[in-house]
């Protein structure tokens, strides 16, 4: 294994311990696993690339998204040599898009509760329309309310007065 300054920073252990140990010498056993997969599919596939999205534990232990980018290089015979790797850190593209998520989930409900409020104000007009201001409860200051009708008899699409 090798690494550039950006590396070293991200696992937060000095270029000269890592150089020239395997992956299972410097990062935790079920990660070194997933990476010794990965890279054995790698070296097994004819396009010698390899992308993938992956969750890592930093040196600091906490979690990090990257988008990890693998190829194989060859020597001029076309035999793989070793492999090369990028990861970048997208955490915060993936935060952003969880935000933006919950934003478009909440505007919905927001919507959602909107055509609710619409439809509450139609029929309470339209109650109103039929029974009168008292009747439809919406006078605090007598005591029916709504909920004292059957509802067998109240049909909200009926126009004329009294319901059905």
């Amino acid at each position: 294994v090798g690494c550039n300054k950006a590396c070293e920073e991200f696992m937060g252990i000095d270029q000269k311990e890592i150089i020239g140990k395997t992956v299972f010498d410097v990062i935790s056993e079920d990660l070194a696993q997933r990476y010794n997969i990965k890279d054995k599919e790698l070296l097994s596939d004819s396009s010698g690339v390899l992308v993938y999205e992956e969750k890592v534990k930093i040196f600091d232990g906490s979690m990090r998204d990257v988008i990890v980018n693998k190829a194989v290089y060859k020597d001029e015979y076309g035999n793989p040599m070793g492999i090369v790797g990028v990861m970048t850190d997208i955490t915060y593209k993936v935060e952003r898009d969880k935000l933006i998520q919950a934003v478009e989930e909440k505007e919905l409900l927001l919507d959602r509760a909107i055509e609710i409020d619409k439809l509450n104000r139609k029929i309470i007009k339209e109650i109103t329309e039929i029974y009168g201001e008292y009747d439809a409860g919406l006078n605090p200051s007598k005591s029916s309310v709504l909920v004292n009708y059957k509802l067998e008899d109240f049909d909200p699409f009926e126009t004329s007065k009294g319901g059905k």
